[in-house]
């Protein structure tokens, strides 16, 4: 038996597969490095929801003079009691609850939902504790998993995979080409 003997690919169809099959990795590539920049360079909190707790013309004045302050980056608002705020931090309604007190002011943040904005709290309201010339307690009422102190595990995860996923993809396409040589099977004997 003779053996018919394919055209070689023209190197037109050799560049085309291999740019079609390392196009799609370089763009999430592309896509990552813009998005991490993008989130992680000058985080700037806009709207952030924290509170002021207690009631009567003093916290109302404190947390119009906070939100005068802060402009569009809080969303300031007065809650009652320290129950309430608690109640409000773990269901992620807002980022931090400041309770005035002449001696002791304490902030009340819930770092599991977000380090980052709890951190960001912390640095609005450190100052007007040291302006009413105590220091400022923080309490976290819910604090990230031991295991995850950071509580960006997951995310870190997913970045894995998807780095993996994108490593792997030019080899799912390595296939031959339209046009390119098969191996073809060995005569049986």
């Amino acid at each position: 038996m003779s053996a018919t003997a394919e055209p070689a690919p023209r190197p037109r169809d050799v560049l085309r597969h291999v740019l079609v099959h390392l196009v799609t990795p370089l763009l999430m590539c592309l896509g990552m490095g813009l998005a991490y920049m993008g989130a992680f360079v000058t985080p700037e909190p806009h709207e952030l929801p924290v509170a002021v707790v207690g009631s009567g013309p003093q916290t109302q004045v404190l947390a119009q003079t906070v939100k005068d302050k802060a402009g569009d980056a809080l969303d300031v608002r007065t809650l009652a009691s320290r129950a309430e705020a608690t109640d409000a931090l773990t269901s992620l309604e807002i980022a931090g609850a400041y309770v005035p007190d002449a001696k002791a002011p304490e902030l009340i943040v819930a770092s599991a939902g977000s380090d980052m904005s709890a951190t960001a709290v912390q640095k609005v309201f450190t100052p007007v504790a040291a302006a009413q010339g105590a220091p400022l307690k923080v309490t976290d009422v819910a604090p990230p998993v031991s295991d995850d102190p950071t509580g960006q595990g997951l995310f870190f995860l997913l970045v894995a995979v998807s780095i993996c996923s994108a490593r792997r993809a030019p080899g799912c396409g390595c296939g031959p080409a339209p046009g390119w040589p098969r191996a073809s099977p060995s005569p049986s004997a």
